[in-house]
């Protein structure tokens, strides 16, 4: 079966240039290889800052040719599409001639049919649907991005789904809670979750005095990573060693925080780390913590989960649903009041509760491993059967 997906978070091999900070559907896909061909055409969204860079004939070539790499089996092409404005997600009309003229070249060089045609974040890619090219069954698939186009643009987005997708799935809980209040007479109940690798998974037999915390994720406003220090910061007497592990624009108000404070002892920055490092990072730490907002998921708290760790996620985020308040992890507001309790909280359990959240929180990662969702990706963008 031939499978071609569109997507704006897909892993990319080669551009050291380009960074992405979620490669979730990489992990959907790269276990379909064995029984179907997969096609992938990943857009990516070039910051306003970038823009300077196309002044070297490489880029120049990769922005009107397109960048073609190959991972774990599955060929992909790469098409750089420039952003303007800070929110601007779609692209201008000269844009879109340009992404269509690269992918009828490539799908008549592969001589590729697809049977199935999923697109990711259509919002993102409304214009794919009417290539002459494309005639298999078409699936969309709404992430968090997605919700502020159904919003703003409620009756033209709805009018689209309808019109050209046979099925609409969710990404999460929270947007399919969302995206039923709109009349979408195509979507779907059942959500496509991502999941972690397949790993040995770290049992805890305690936890250290000195709680160590860590936090994985962009150095964006949107994290509340200042949520998380101010929070510490009103637990100055309970023992505990913060990591922070990431980079972004916002790193040195951050810094500048921690110095406020006087906790220079207690938090460690760190800027990048590959995946392999971060779950080693994750096996020696306590507790993971992001009172991220605006998240489609958030793999990073199933691959703290899949480690051990106490996780703390978002309410009525994307792991909502999937974390058990006060059962396999804990849910905070992302509020200073409601993570401090909620902090202090796990400070002052006892080892043999740890223990057992810990536990919980393993079985729950070993349900929704890669190889488990992929499974279910596939059968759902295939026919809708249930996993």
């Amino acid at each position: 079966m031939n499978i071609l997906v569109i997507t704006p978070t897909y892993k990319i091999e080669g551009r050291k240039d380009l960074f992405r900070d979620s490669e979730a559907v990489h992990y959907l896909c790269k276990y379909l290889t064995k029984e179907n061909n997969v096609y992938v055409i990943d857009t990516y969204l070039n910051g306003f800052s970038k823009i300077f860079k196309y002044v070297n004939p490489q880029y120049i070539k990769y922005l009107k040719s397109g960048y073609n790499y190959v991972t774990d089996g599955i060929k992909v092409t790469l098409i750089e599409r420039q952003r303007f404005f800070p929110k601007q997600i779609n692209g201008f009309k000269f844009e879109e001639k340009r992404f269509l003229k690269i992918f009828k070249r490539e799908i008549s060089n592969n001589e590729f049919i697809p049977n199935i045609f999923v697109v990711h974040m259509p919002s993102m890619n409304m214009f794919w649907v009417n290539n002459e090219n494309i005639k298999g069954k078409k699936i969309a698939i709404l992430h968090n991005t997605d919700l502020n186009y159904l919003f703003t643009n409620s009756d033209e987005f709805v009018k689209y789904l309808n019109n050209n997708y046979e099925k609409v799935f969710c990404r999460s809980k929270k947007i399919y809670e969302i995206a039923k209040q709109f009349d979408l007479n195509n979507l779907s109940n059942e959500i496509i979750s991502s999941g972690v690798p397949e790993t040995e998974y770290t049992y805890r037999k305690e936890f250290s005095n000195r709680k160590r915390i860590l936090y994985v994720g962009k150095l964006i406003k949107r994290k509340n990573l200042d949520i998380l220090i101010n929070s510490l910061h009103n637990l100055e007497n309970y023992n505990w060693k913060l990591t922070i592990v990431g980079k972004g624009k916002m790193r040195n108000k951050y810094y500048k925080l921690v110095k406020k404070y006087k906790l220079e002892n207690n938090v460690d920055f760190i800027e990048q780390l590959d995946r392999k490092d971060v779950f080693n990072l994750m096996q020696n730490s306590d507790i993971f913590c992001m009172p991220s907002q605006n998240e489609t998921l958030g793999l990073v708290y199933l691959e703290a989960m899949s480690k051990g760790c106490i996780t703390i996620g978002t309410q009525n985020e994307g792991i909502d649903g999937i974390i058990v308040d006060h059962k396999n992890g804990f849910l905070a507001e992302p509020n200073e009041a409601s993570l401090s309790k909620t902090l202090k909280q796990i400070f002052d359990m006892k080892e043999e509760e740890l223990v057992k959240i810990s536990d919980e929180a393993i079985k729950t990662a070993k349900i929704y491993t890669e190889k488990n969702m992929s499974k279910k990706y596939f059968n759902l963008i295939k026919d809708g059967s249930k996993l």
